[in-house]
């Protein structure tokens, strides 16, 4: 995550790739999700293959990192890259982006709780896994479904509504239960 000035002019570097994304002529897109957080005070870099947060906090420090804790799914992307690195050695492709996702956005409430879905639910499985995180990172979970078996690819807040827009391209719309 570079920074520039409103002229366009290099900064600094706020973020690097842990990972080099080039892997024997096949480019991972470790697809990341950035957003305000903690009322706007901090930004949230979110890793969508392997469920990790990072905190920025305006004057480029790293903050706070947390990640979702489910074990078979940080499986299923320690796999995607091996596979993604025996099938790198067996191709002839000289570029070729692959995308492995694991997890949808996340939105932040009004109240500074932090949501994101599983994106890749078992086929015959008709929910899906939602973590809510507190403002103290303390993380809940539980099951979200959509009627039809659609499934959630992305979810989105504003005022006080979470916007879900399905593997079908369908917008369903909700306020979050008051418990």
């Amino acid at each position: 995550m570079d920074v520039y000035d409103a002229p366009g002019n290099y900064k600094t570097t706020l973020l690097k790739r842990e990972d080099p994304i080039l892997v024997y002529r096949k480019n991972i897109g470790n697809e990341s999700a950035i957003g305000f957080y903690n009322q706007g005070k901090t930004m949230l870099h979110f890793n969508r293959l392997d469920g990790e947060f990072i905190e920025i906090y305006p004057d480029g420090i790293l903050g706070r990192r947390f990640r979702i804790r489910d074990d078979s799914l940080q499986k299923i992307a320690r796999e995607l890259r091996a596979n993604l690195e025996k099938e790198a050695r067996l191709s002839s492709l000289q570029t070729d982006i692959l995308s492995f996702l694991l997890y949808t956005d996340f939105c932040v409430d009004e109240r500074g709780n932090l949501y994101v879905v599983q994106l890749r639910a078992e086929k015959n499985n008709k929910v899906q896994i939602i973590w809510t995180f507190d403002p103290e990172q303390k993380c809940l979970f539980g099951d979200i479904s959509l009627p039809g078996g659609e499934k959630i690819k992305a979810l989105y807040f504003w005022n006080g509504q979470f916007f879900l827009v399905s593997d079908e391209e369908k917008i369903w719309v909700t306020r979050r239960r008051v418990l």
